[in-house]
């Protein structure tokens, strides 16, 4: 059993999250929580609380195999987005987009389209989708909460349903060891594949989307939210702190910029990426297939090479074409990388909070309670609930995936329960908690890719999020009596249509606001 401070270890995340919640002030709140962590760590000694905070801090942004990369790779996508941004691309592609998307409605549904897509990794997902289409969504009247809800739902919950992603490699990872231990003869791999129908909270949170674009039955913070949008033209609240990105508000933008200046940076980073994790994977070096290199990769040091190759390209295209000099170019980086500042920020902090959590066993913690004593039938629920409120409170899918694999797979071997049915409602959780936490990675790079105040996303987005989760939650405790993924779906299925239209009625007003009548473009 994995050691734990009990109910202490609790304190960290619900102070950190509560606080960012009702203060909208989120530097503050996560250091508050990473302190609070620490005082517990060693016993109220002061001096060593602050020591140890930032020697966590330290250990965890200074991460080689993984952290530092990140923060490399979102200062590059950055300088990249800044140069598009400097050479009019950007203002280019929105004139073009609005020629061609003649609705809110149609904005949204290109942003949940891009954003499917887009599958190979959800941080390249988040980033991209957002600072190609927030032109577009601004011209619409689109609020910022809202690009950011359809760039948050489709990333984690795509890249959990794609066999073949950066995911995927790490979960087969972690299942084999399981696998292996408890003598099962079925391959992870194929295991996972099992999973995929299961993944109740995936495929309702991308239904859910589709639902608010094309019935506009919105409800909660994110009514308002696209109410003051379209009454206003305020596409985020004014009162809210800097908002990620609009550091490039200040760029001259050259007037020679053409949608190519846009589509192409883009089209390199994509294709760059895709043959930068077949070379990480081991692609090129002989006797792997593409789908088992895909597995094997380095995503993130895949995606930071492509980032950095876009943005030699691009510096050279732009000159070529005559939009842009050498050194207005580098202006255009250097403040790229200024706009991704916020994000890092806030990213070390979620790293920290989720360090000094793992040194609490906040997760073992929660797991230990939630899974004893319970009947078979209700496990899968169970293990739904746990992996929820684990990813919520540590902000990270991976970080659940390791703690909880080990506990469920002898769980259900010993208690004879469905595998796959366990496995699906642990994945179902975990990309709850990815989905919407504050302390998430993704939830995190979609504010800054949508250009949102951060816990404006989380505050609009939750009510969303939950309604997903109690849907999904009645599929699984259904699954939990017949072990029908048929009848799971359409018990959530029904549950979160039943939950929209009464959410929906209590903004009756806002929702006959939302019709397509009312949808003027900004200039």
């Amino acid at each position: 059993m994995v050691e734990n401070y009990g109910i202490l270890s609790l304190l960290p995340p619900l102070v950190a999250i509560i606080l960012a919640i009702v203060t909208r002030e989120v530097y503050l709140s996560l250091l508050l929580g990473i302190l609070v962590g620490t005082f517990i760590l060693n016993d109220g000694n002061l001096l060593n609380t602050f020591v140890q905070a930032f020697d966590i801090m330290f250990e965890k942004v200074g991460d080689p195999s993984w952290n530092i990369r990140l923060v490399f790779y979102m200062l590059l996508l950055g300088s990249v987005i800044g140069l598009a941004v400097r050479s009019g691309g950007s203002a280019a592609f929105a004139r073009w987009a609005a020629e061609r998307i003649h609705s809110r409605k149609g904005s949204q549904g290109v942003a949940f389209g891009a954003g499917i897509l887009i599958f190979l990794d959800d941080y390249f997902n988040c980033l991209t989708v957002g600072s190609v289409l927030r032109p577009v969504a601004d011209r619409f009247r689109l609020s910022r909460e809202k690009l950011a809800y359809i760039i948050d739902s489709t990333a984690a919950p795509v890249t959990i349903l794609a066999p073949v992603s950066s995911w995927v490699a790490y979960i087969i990872g972690i299942l084999t060891d399981q696998f292996n231990a408890n003598n099962i003869a079925t391959g992870p791999f194929l295991q996972f594949l099992y999973t995929i129908p299961f993944n109740l909270y995936a495929w309702l949170a991308l239904i859910m989307v589709a639902i608010t674009i094309f019935t506009r039955l919105e409800f909660g913070p994110m009514a308002r939210a696209e109410k003051r949008a379209l009454m206003e033209g305020q596409v985020y609240d004014p009162a809210a702190i800097a908002t990620p990105g609009d550091d490039l508000a200040d760029l001259d933008v050259s007037e020679r910029g053409k949608p190519v200046d846009m589509f192409l940076p883009v089209l390199i980073l994509v294709v760059t990426s895709v043959l930068a994790m077949l070379y990480t994977g081991g692609y090129f070096e002989g006797g792997k297939t593409i789908a088992q290199s895909f597995q094997d990769t380095d995503s993130i040091t895949a995606l930071f090479y492509a980032a950095f190759i876009t943005l030699v390209i691009s510096v050279g295209f732009y000159r070529v074409r005559g939009v842009l000099y050498v050194n207005q170019s580098m202006t255009a980086v250097i403040q790229g990388m200024k706009s991704m500042l916020s994000a890092v920020l806030i990213l070390a902090l979620a790293w920290t909070i989720g360090g000094v959590v793992g040194k609490l066993g906040t997760g073992a913690y929660v797991a230990e309670v939630v899974n004893a004593n319970l009947p078979a039938w209700l496990v899968p629920a169970a293990i739904f609930l746990v992996a929820c409120l684990m990813a919520f409170a540590t902000g990270t899918s991976w970080g659940t995936f390791a703690v909880m694999i080990p506990i469920t797979v002898p769980l259900v071997v010993s208690a004879d329960i469905n595998m796959t049915l366990a496995l699906g409602a642990l994945f179902s959780g975990a990309i709850f908690g990815d989905h919407c936490s504050p302390l998430s990675d993704t939830t995190i790079l979609s504010s800054t890719g949508a250009g949102c105040p951060h816990i404006d996303h989380v505050r609009t987005q939750l009510p969303y999020a939950l309604t997903v989760a109690v849907a999904s939650l009645a599929g699984f405790l259904v699954a939990g009596l017949v072990s029908s993924v048929v009848l799971a779906l359409a018990v959530g299925l029904a549950v979160l249509v039943a939950l929209v239209l009464a959410l929906g009625r209590l903004n009756r007003d806002t929702i006959e606001l939302l019709g397509e009548k009312t949808a003027r473009p900004n200039p």
